[in-house]
């Protein structure tokens, strides 16, 4: 057998065992998101699996306390991806094992963590929707990292793109991932601090509680106050000041509010609600009602002039956070509707083990509002920074009357 054939030969074994390890990738991608941001190729092949990816996987999916709602696959991508296909409600999780084998430990938990935060906030991964989500996955892996053990600094995980392509450019900034990603870390550190502080294990509400987190540090333009301690009496536990506050928000028909936990305490939230201009609360059914909605109308011509030049609409929250952690206010204005998020994430009592910390000289009840107001002009809801003073919201609301 002369060499050539030789040669030959062994190419083509060569060539043969790279087409049976590898196939074509058939699934729909438009839905996508790449952890370097860059374009995909247009063709995918898929590889055998790598179990060590899978190990990591259930790592980070333990941490963050979501369950693995798509599948792993190896295929020739850049480095790691997500991939939602809206015509199966299928998710995949797609990543390079070259990228694997080549980049950091902290790079590779990092890319993972972020693409699975999109699937486990079940983002729909469109242009549409790429801001929002590209930031809930960067805190969905802030707060995953800081929980595993080794892993990194803070500073560390602001760092990890540094040395890849910046992700999609036209709608995020590098101080905006920045930010996310600080966030979810701050929120696994309050989380941990609560964990450590007893066991719970026989209450089961407290478990609920750590799943929803307040932002903390607060957003800004909430003109805080602090209120004084001779406004909680003989309050003994932190179960007692809840119970106050409770009380005196009942008293003027605020029954729709929750609890979030924020380190060392709580917060109390109330639902969204429409005001009048003077700050007062409304007395009519459209209180509760998260749309700006006109007055009442006298006949047809009347009923058509609030269609087509409706008035001016007013919404605020209240927040009470109970906490011994000094604050300021950090980061971004919140939108409208990130601030009714907060009442439906929370749960609807204060947990034993909060409840039953000790009320002492260091622990704060500090009153927040966010109001947003609506124009005549575009109906587009805008945050009022700064707000008007806190202190004028719960005297007009009548709050201040319960304490």
């Amino acid at each position: 057998m002369t060499l050539r054939i030789i040669v030959f030969c062994l190419l083509s074994l060569t060539f043969s065992s790279q087409i049976s390890a590898q196939e074509r990738l058939n699934i729909l991608t438009q839905n996508h998101c790449t952890f370097s941001g860059t374009e995909w190729d247009d063709e995918l092949y898929r590889f055998d699996a790598n179990k060590n990816v899978q190990i990591w996987v259930t790592e980070i999916c333990q941490a963050g306390d979501v369950p693995q709602n798509f599948e792993i696959i190896q295929a020739s991508v850049e480095n790691v991806a997500a991939v939602f296909v809206p015509t199966t409600n299928k998710r995949y999780l797609i990543f390079s094992q070259n990228f694997i084998e080549k980049a950091t430990r902290l790079s590779v938990y990092a890319a993972l963590a972020h693409e699975i935060g999109h699937h486990a906030n079940d983002h729909k991964l469109t242009d549409a929707l790429r801001t929002v989500e590209e930031l809930e996955a960067d805190q969905f892996m802030g707060y995953v990292l800081a929980k595993i053990n080794g892993i990194g600094s803070l500073q560390d995980i602001k760092r990890v793109n540094e040395s890849l392509p910046p992700s999609y450019p036209s709608v995020l900034t590098d101080g905006e991932r920045t930010e996310a990603k600080a966030m979810g870390w701050k929120r696994a550190e309050g989380a941990l601090i609560l964990k450590k502080m007893g066991d719970y294990s026989d209450d089961p509400s407290y478990d609920e509680l750590l799943k929803a987190q307040f932002p903390f540090p607060p957003p800004p333009c909430c003109s805080p106050i602090e209120l004084p301690h001779s406004n909680f009496g003989s309050a003994q536990k932190l179960g007692d000041i809840a119970v106050k506050l409770l009380s005196a928000l009942n008293k003027q028909g605020y029954v729709y509010r929750t609890f979030l936990s924020v380190p060392n305490g709580f917060a109390l939230v109330t639902q969204m609600e429409q005001y009048n201009a003077d700050y007062s609360h409304r007395f009519d059914e459209n209180r509760w009602t998260n749309a700006p909605v006109g007055e009442s109308f006298i006949g047809y011509l009347d009923y058509f002039k609030r269609l087509l030049m409706p008035s001016k609409a007013y919404f605020r929250t209240f927040v009470f956070i109970v906490t011994t952690n000094a604050f300021n206010q950090q980061g971004k204005n919140v939108t409208k509707n990130e601030a009714s998020a907060w009442y439906g994430r929370g749960i609807n009592r204060l947990p034993r083990t909060v409840a039953n910390m000790p009320y002492t000289e260091g622990v704060t009840v500090t009153a927040l509002v966010y109001e947003f107001e609506v124009p005549e002009s575009n109906r587009k809801p805008n945050q009022k920074c700064p707000s008007v003073n806190t202190q004028l919201h719960l005297e007009k609301s009548g709050i201040s009357k319960g304490f």
